[in-house]
């Protein structure tokens, strides 16, 4: 088993379709991007991200947490400014 840092496994259920209106209160004007794009886009940047954020604060478990929000934000921002 490697020592390097892997991110924790994410529900996101908020990952829409381009084509998809957004009718959940909650979900302003994320980026509505759909499921299998954002799997492929956090496949490829969790690690390297994951590993960055445990350099650049030391700790393991905020890192970790910070690599979330990060994605949490990403799929909840808008898109638009």
């Amino acid at each position: 088993m490697s020592d390097e840092p892997q991110p924790r496994a994410m529900n996101f259920e908020i990952a829409l379709s381009v084509s998809e209106e957004v009718d959940e209160p909650h979900v302003k004007s994320g980026l509505r991007v759909d499921e299998p794009a954002f799997q492929l886009f956090y496949e490829q940047t969790a690690g390297p991200l994951l590993r960055y954020l445990v350099r650049a604060c030391g700790e393991r478990g905020l890192a970790e947490d910070l690599c979330q929000e990060s994605y949490c934000r990403f799929l909840t921002a808008d898109a638009h400014g």
